[in-house]
């Protein structure tokens, strides 16, 4: 059938949505640690054009990359990027506004970035990665890559 013979059935990445950008990188950076504070994910959704809620139609969000792959949609995703590979940003604090834990950048280059990332790299990403000066700048790399914004 056409639908065997697809390109998706063929192993072809698609675009991450910004739903899909935005968790995917928090569950990466964090280890997929519990956010106790969405008010920063709400906001970059919102920043990303896909508020929760926020379509009117029931037809949903698109999933083509032309809806999401625009130079201004891929600035504010690295910047988003940047924001997470930095540190917590407020995802981890409690009710009163403290943080729950105490907690520098992540560290996403654990056994999940070598098990199954790394080797979806390609060379001038991997070239960027080893010129990062600090790992805050690596993470940053890693989720600003054309690699990460697949999946």
């Amino acid at each position: 059938s056409k639908e065997f013979d697809s390109a998706a059935a063929h192993g072809a990445r698609k675009f991450k949505d910004p739903m899909v950008f935005v968790v995917s990188s928090m569950r990466l950076a964090y280890d997929g640690r519990p956010v106790t504070n969405l008010r920063p994910v709400i906001n970059w959704l919102n920043q990303l054009g896909e508020p929760l809620y926020g379509h009117v139609t029931p037809d949903g969000y698109p999933a083509a990359e032309s809806a999401w792959a625009s130079s201004g949609q891929l600035v504010r995703r690295f910047e988003i990027a940047r924001t997470i590979g930095n540190g917590p940003a407020g995802l981890f604090t409690g009710e009163d506004g403290q943080p729950t834990q105490r907690r520098g950048f992540p560290m996403p280059n654990s056994r999940m970035f070598y098990d199954t990332i790394e080797a979806t790299l390609g060379p001038a990403t991997r070239g960027a990665l080893a010129q990062a000066g600090s790992q805050q700048e690596w993470n940053a790399v890693l989720l600003s890559s054309p690699e990460w914004m697949q999946r």
